[in-house]
């Protein structure tokens, strides 16, 4: 293969790549996870739908939140997971995680009546450190990123 068409072919697969990486395609949603993604969520806005695994995976916005809400094919809500700002997360501000670092991230996870929170903390040294905490707000896990 001659040079020019080697660069031509790099090029491509690259380009695929990246279109791969920020594009996907649309998944067609059964009829029973439509119905309980509406049920559950009464104002959701730019809703964009992926497959993962064998469940379904709405990504949306609500009350100006985003939301990714994962279901089973029978319509069953597993998870939803809540990306919470940073200047929002008043009870986490309270914690001594707060010293630890810089707060990064702040995922709120609803799993049935269960609640942990995923946090990912910057800290002094600029290394990234995520700390899961449960429904009290005590520590269950970290680890350095």
């Amino acid at each position: 293969m001659d040079l020019r068409l080697r660069h031509i072919s790099k090029y491509l697969n690259v380009k695929l790549f990246y279109q791969n990486l920020f594009h996907h395609t649309q998944t067609d949603v059964p009829n029973p996870v439509e119905k309980q993604f509406r049920r559950s969520f009464h104002k959701p806005v730019a809703v964009e739908w992926m497959m993962t695994g064998d469940d379904y995976e709405a990504l949306f916005y609500e009350q100006q939140k985003e939301r990714i809400a994962r279901f089973d094919p029978s319509g069953r809500l597993l998870e939803v997971r809540t990306n919470i700002s940073p200047l929002d997360s008043s009870p986490i501000n309270n914690l001594t995680v707060k010293e630890m670092g810089d707060l990064m991230n702040y995922i709120q996870i609803k799993r049935g009546d269960c609640t942990t929170h995923e946090l990912i903390i910057r800290k002094p040294d600029q290394t990234r450190m995520l700390i899961l905490l449960d429904d009290n707000f005590d520590i269950v896990r970290q680890e350095i990123l």
